[in-house]
């Protein structure tokens, strides 16, 4: 298991790989896939950024470009 601190320092592509990688083995294949369309959706925003330089401004940043469907983000379809 990779430490928190050395976590916090990559980029948030290749952190939700080493965490990815490191759960795939107890959970299910359709959770797997779901994670894995979560992980490239967010990478579409935050792939550059390191875990420690993210924070509530980014989510809603980003939750705007996908209400939008703006920045190359697919706009998020409304749950209901």
């Amino acid at each position: 298991m990779i430490d928190a601190t050395e976590l916090a320092r990559l980029k948030f592509g290749d952190a939700a790989r080493i965490w990815i990688e490191s759960h795939q083995r107890h959970i299910g294949e359709g959770t797997l896939r779901d994670y894995w369309n979560c992980i490239r959706a967010l990478e579409k925003f935050f792939a550059d950024l390191p875990l420690r330089e993210i924070h509530i401004g980014h989510f809603e940043q980003y939750q705007k470009m996908r209400s939008e469907g703006s920045s190359g983000l697919v706009k998020a379809a409304l749950a209901g």
